[in-house]
């Protein structure tokens, strides 16, 4: 036999630089999916927590629900039992207002029974208490002088006069201006350095006087316009004033405190006044 060829060795493919690399690159892909994979599993399970979380939270809110619900109902309940108390109450006292009103018309129509004869007793009297005086007054006066002819009425109220604004504008700048002026002197004499005791005394003399004219003032300025004959007493400066009918302050003294009185204070009582001097 001839020689038999050499058995063919099996010879490895080389690897070239890409095929080597591939495994790595994959490896790290696989890396890469599963960092992310495990990333997300983690923001699931925090979700679901979170959801977990709100879903108790819900749970507790309508527990609280529920419990809000039954104190409601029963809150209701009592209010509805409530009110039909009321309403027997009020049936009940309904039917007492009707008995008492029925009762009332009874006791009413007999006392206007009793008072119609009464009325018509009254009314004989005063027609023959009438006829009586007209007799006595129709009879001749001892002395010869004819009857009246007719009763005494009182005097006619004395007519308010003319009211003007401006006037009353001007009393009021007027004392506004005078104890403006008084304050500001008082304090300056107050306020001086040095301020002897005669100074002071001075500022008191004066604040007097404007406190004393003042009152005379707004008397000129607002009293002559409704009464022009009214005369300014001793009592002007002190007691205040407001038109209407005057009447003496002393009317309600006795008789011997008015006799010595009413000449000295000559004061008058404007109807109206918001004080009432009796004594």
């Amino acid at each position: 036999m001839g020689p038999q060829p050499a058995p063919r060795r099996h010879h490895r493919p080389r690897l070239t630089i890409p095929a080597r690399r591939r495994p790595r690159t994959q490896v790290r892909e696989l890396t890469g999916q599963l960092a992310q994979a495990l990333h997300h599993a983690r923001t699931t399970e925090g979700a679901r927590a979170l959801l977990q979380e709100q879903v108790y939270a819900q749970d507790e809110s309508l527990r609280h629900a529920q419990d809000y619900i039954h104190q409601v109902e029963a809150e209701l309940s009592e209010q509805r039992e409530q009110a039909r108390l009321l309403q027997l109450e009020v049936g009940v006292l309904r039917k007492q207002n009707q008995r008492f009103v029925e009762e009332q018309a009874h006791t009413i129509s007999r006392v206007s029974t009793q008072a119609t004869g009464f009325d018509a007793a009254l009314a004989a009297r005063a027609a023959r208490q009438a006829t009586e005086a007209a007799q006595q007054t129709a009879r001749p006066k001892p002395d010869g002088m004819p009857p009246d002819p007719h009763r005494p009425r009182p005097p006619d109220p004395v007519p308010i006069g003319e009211i003007r604004p401006g006037r009353d504008t001007l009393a009021f700048l007027v004392l506004a201006a005078a104890a403006w002026t008084a304050g500001a002197v008082f304090a300056a004499g107050i306020r001086a350095d040095p301020g002897p005791s005669v100074w002071k005394l001075i500022i008191a003399a004066v604040v007097i006087l404007l406190v004393a004219a003042v009152p005379w003032v707004g008397y000129l300025f607002v009293m002559k316009k409704y009464d022009p004959s009214l005369d300014s007493g001793p009592a002007v400066f002190t007691v205040p004033a407001l038109p209407g009918d005057r009447r003496p302050l002393v009317a309600r003294c006795r008789r011997p405190g008015k006799e010595r009185l009413a000449p000295l204070l000559q004061l008058t009582r404007p109807q109206g006044f918001s004080l009432w001097y009796r004594v």
